[in-house]
C-alpha cells in the first residue's frame, strides 16, 4: 500500500506515522483515521529516501481491485468444457474486461469498456510544461520579458480538448494563445470578466481550426496545471465509436444530430457586443452585431470586425451567459476566419459595422452516426452574366460573399452590361459566346442575366425550339438562353450547373420597353429554356421580398439605383437563398 503525500501530510484509507530510528531506519505506525503532519519531528531527507524505497516495494503488491478482476478470469476459464483448445481460451478470456465485468461475448466486452471511456469525458491527463522567460502578447504576437511571469509553449492540432488551472495577466496578455504552422494567431482566450489577477478554474477549451502552437501567459509563484482530455485528438472519431455503441446497447435515448442548417441566426442590430454580455451603443447606426444559436463542436468561418477587447470579433457563449471563447482582431478586419464552437456553446456573437456585416457558416459538424460536411466548402465556382453577377455594387456579387463564407475559390467572368441574346457587338459581352471561357476545373457553373436584354431592347423575345439539336438563333432572349443551356452541358458534363434569376427590377417587370416584352416574360422564357434543358434555377424574381420598385427597398442597392445590390443587398436577398440552393445542387 503506497503512501502519498498531499498539502504536507500523509493520507490513505489506513494512515501511517514515519518514525525515525537511530540506526536510520523508518518505522510505520498505523494510526486508522487520523493524519499527522510530516516533516516536524523527522529527518526531511531520510524521510523521503526511504519513503521511495517503501513505496517501490509497496507498488509490487497486487492490489485487491487486481486480484477480483484475476478471480473472475480464472472462475471464467475454469467454466470451459473438456476439450476446449487455447484459443478458446483466449476468446473466453477476452470477454472479462479491465472492470472485472463478464460480457457475453468478446465484442460486449470490447464495446461496453469503449462506451465508459466515451460517457467519461472528464477523463483527462496531466501535460507537462517547462517554462519559458517572457510573456506572449497577442495584439502582436511578441514575447515581451518582464520579470517573474513566463508563458509555457506547447505543440498541438486543431480540435483537441484541453483543461487549464492558473493565472491570468491582463487584456495585453491573454491566458491561451494559438498560432498556426505560418505563426499567425488563430485564436486566444481572455477570462469573462477580464481581472488583473487571479485563478482560472477549471478552464476548458478547444484548440481552433489550423493550431498547432499553444501558448500560455503565467507568473513565476502561481500554481498551474494543463491537464489534455484522453482520445481528444480523435474527436471525430470518438463520437462514431460513442453513437454507435449506444444504438448496439439498445439504448432508448434519442440522439438528435445536428443538420446542415444547424446555424440559426438572428436579424442584424444595431450596436457593438460587449464581451460584458451588454450593448455598446456608441454610434448605433455604425456598429452592428449578429447573434447565432448554435451547437457545441462545429467547425465554422466567420466573417467580423473586433474592435477592441472589449468587443472582440468573435464571442461564443454558454447557455447561462458564461463567455467560453473570444477572438480581438483590434479593428481589423477578418476575412475566412475558422474556429470550432466549444464545449457548451449555445451563442455565437459575431461584431461588424453597417458596411461590413458579420456572417457565420458552417464547415462541419457531427451528424448522428456521421460526419455531415458542408458540400460547399473548399470547392471552386465559375460565375459568368451581367453586372449583378459581376458586382457592381458589391465587387465579386454575391457568389464572392458566398464563397467567402464557404472558403470557395471563385471564377467570375461576368462583365457589366452582358446579355442573353447576342448583340453582335463585340463591345458588349455577350454571355453565350463567353461560356467556353469558365475555368474548366470549376465544380460549380452559374449563369445568371436577362435585364439588359429588356433594358436595351435591341432584339426580339423569340420562341423556343422544337428540340435539343434544333438551329438556334442566338439574336432573341429564347435563342441566346438555349445557346447557353447547350453549352453548359457539352463544356462541363457532370458538374454542377445552375442559373440565378435576378430580382424585381425598378418598373421593368410590368413594362414594355417597345419590342411586345417585359421582364416578367423575359424571366418566363428564362425558366421554360431551362426546364427544357433540366438545368436547376434560383428564381430570386419571385422569391426573394426584393422589388425595387417600391422605394422602401432601392436603400439596398447602389446609390439607390434600384438595380445593383450593395453588399447588405446581397446578405438580406440574395446570399441566403443562393447559398442553400447551391447546396441541394
Amino acid at each position: 500500500m503506497a503512501v502519498e503525500f498531499k498539502d504536507r501530510r500523509i493520507e490513505r484509507e489506513n494512515t501511517y506515522t514515519m518514525l525515525q530510528n537511530k540506526d536510520g531506519t523508518v518505522t510505520l505506525i498505523p494510526v486508522t483515521g487520523q493524519v499527522y503532519e510530516s516533516g516536524t519531528a523527522l529527518n526531511a531527507q531520510n524521510l523521503n529516501a526511504n519513503f521511495k524505497e517503501i513505496s517501490s516495494h509497496l507498488a509490487e503488491k497486487a492490489k485487491q481491485s487486481d486480484l477480483i478482476v484475476e478471480r473472475k478470469r480464472i472462475d471464467n476459464l475454469a467454466s470451459l468444457t473438456e476439450g476446449s483448445t487455447t484459443g478458446d481460451a483466449e476468446l473466453i478470456d477476452g470477454r472479462v474486461g479491465a472492470d472485472g465485468i463478464t460480457y457475453k461475448n468478446v465484442g460486449g466486452s470490447i464495446r461496453g469498456q469503449l462506451v465508459k471511456k466515451a460517457d467519461n469525458p472528464s477523463s483527462y491527463v496531466e501535460i507537462p510544461l517547462t517554462k519559458i522567460d517572457g510573456l506572449m502578447n497577442q495584439k502582436n504576437g511578441n514575447i515581451a520579458i518582464i520579470k517573474n511571469y513566463s508563458h509555457f509553449e506547447i505543440d498541438v492540432i486543431e480540435n483537441e480538448t484541453y483543461r487549464y488551472n492558473g493565472y491570468h495577466i491582463s487584456a495585453d496578455f491573454a491566458v491561451i494563445i494559438f498560432k498556426n504552422s505560418s505563426n499567425q494567431m488563430v485564436g486566444q482566450y481572455l477570462p469573462n470578466p477580464i481581472v488583473s489577477s487571479g485563478k482560472l478554474i477549471d478552464f476548458v477549451f478547444n484548440t481552433p481550426l489550423g493550431a498547432t502552437k499553444m501558448f500560455i501567459n503565467t507568473n513565476n509563484t502561481t500554481p498551474y496545471k494543463l491537464e489534455k482530455l484522453m482520445y481528444s485528438n480523435l474527436t471525430e472519431q470518438f463520437i462514431q465509436v460513442k453513437n454507435d455503441v449506444e444504438i448496439l446497447k439498445n439504448t432508448t435515448t434519442t440522439v438528435v444530430p445536428p443538420t446542415s442548417n444547424n446555424i440559426i441566426e438572428t436579424n442584424l442590430e444595431d450596436y457593438l457586443w460587449q464581451i460584458s454580455n451588454s450593448a455598446w451603443v456608441n454610434n448605433p447606426t455604425w456598429y452592428k452585431h449578429k447573434a447565432y444559436t448554435v451547437s457545441e463542436k462545429i467547425a465554422v468561418k466567420a466573417r467580423c470586425q473586433g474592435m477592441n477587447d472589449s468587443c472582440p470579433a468573435i464571442m461564443c457563449f454558454s447557455s447561462n451567459g458564461t463567455l467560453l471563447y473570444s477572438y480581438s482582431t483590434n479593428a481589423d478586419k477578418i476575412e475566412n476566419y475558422e474556429f470550432i464552437t466549444p464545449v457548451g456553446t449555445t451563442k455565437v456573437v459575431l461584431n461588424g459595422t453597417s458596411s461590413y456585416v458579420p456572417s457565420l457558416a458552417i464547415k462541419k459538424t457531427c451528424n448522428g452516426n456521421e460526419i455531415a460536411t458542408n458540400n460547399l466548402y473548399g470547392k471552386k465556382i465559375s460565375g459568368n452574366g451581367d453586372s449583378i453577377m459581376y458586382g457592381l455594387g458589391y465587387t465579386g456579387g454575391f457568389l464572392k460573399i458566398i464563397a467567402d463564407r464557404n472558403n470557395m475559390t471563385l471564377n467570375n467572368i461576368a462583365v457589366s452590361g452582358g446579355t442573353l441574346s447576342n448583340p453582335n457587338n463585340p463591345s458588349v459581352h455577350y454571355i453565350g459566346g463567353t461560356i467556353e471561357n469558365m475555368d474548366s476545373d470549376s465544380d460549380y457553373y452559374i449563369v445568371e442575366g436577362g435585364y439588359n436584354d429588356w433594358l436595351y431592347n435591341t432584339n426580339l423575345l423569340g420562341e423556343i425550339t422544337p428540340t435539343m439539336t434544333s438551329e438556334i438563333n442566338d439574336r432573341t432572349v429564347y435563342g441566346g438562353m438555349e445557346t447557353i443551356c447547350r453549352k453548359l452541358l457539352k463544356n462541363f458534363p457532370g458538374k454542377k450547373i445552375g442559373f440565378v434569376i435576378t430580382h424585381k427590377i425598378l418598373q421593368s417587370a410590368f413594362t414594355d420597353k417597345g419590342k411586345g416584352f417585359t421582364m416578367t416574360d423575359v424571366h418566363d422564357a428564362i425558366v421554360k429554356v431551362l426546364k427544357k434543358y433540366s438545368i436547376p434555377y434560383c428564381d430570386l424574381f419571385n422569391d426573394s421580398c426584393l422589388n425595387t420598385e417600391l422605394e422602401e427597398y432601392l436603400k439596398y442597392t447602389n446609390a439607390n439605383d434600384g438595380v445593383h445590390p450593395d453588399e447588405l443587398g446581397y446578405i438580406l436577398f440574395y446570399v441566403s437563398k443562393v447559398e442553400a440552393w447551391l447546396k441541394t445542387l
